[in-house]
């Protein structure tokens, strides 16, 4: 099986150029293999430079391991590994804002004893 490079899946992902996604489409077709270090280089461009959020890398991933034509290494251990994705940012926001005020004051009743 031929290993699939990070341009490949970024263009399968991204479809951001016609002609570049036609060749990646054609590629996957023939069946890869993705090693875990083109999946997180590939999550690594589609969060810094497509500025994905968690989320939709984590659907990402999933879409990866359900592909008719690609298998990706370890797909155990990568379906695993989408049980600890980070929680959304507005899930983070509010947790924080929540333990924020429980320090705040618990910190005001120990300063009033």
């Amino acid at each position: 099986m031929r290993a699939v490079d990070t341009n490949v899946l970024v263009r399968l992902i991204a479809r951001d150029d016609a002609k570049q996604v036609a060749a990646a489409e054609s590629f996957a077709a023939r069946g890869g293999w993705v090693s875990h270090l083109v999946l997180a280089e590939t999550l690594w461009v589609l969060e810094s430079v497509y500025e994905l959020d968690a989320e939709r890398c984590a659907t990402t991933v999933d879409m990866l391991l359900n592909h008719r034509s690609l298998t990706l290494q370890d797909p155990e251990v990568v379906t695993a590994a989408l049980s600890y994705a980070p929680l959304p940012k507005e899930v983070v926001t509010k947790e924080e804002d929540a333990l924020r005020r429980i320090t705040t004051t618990y910190g005001k009743r120990l300063l009033a004893r």
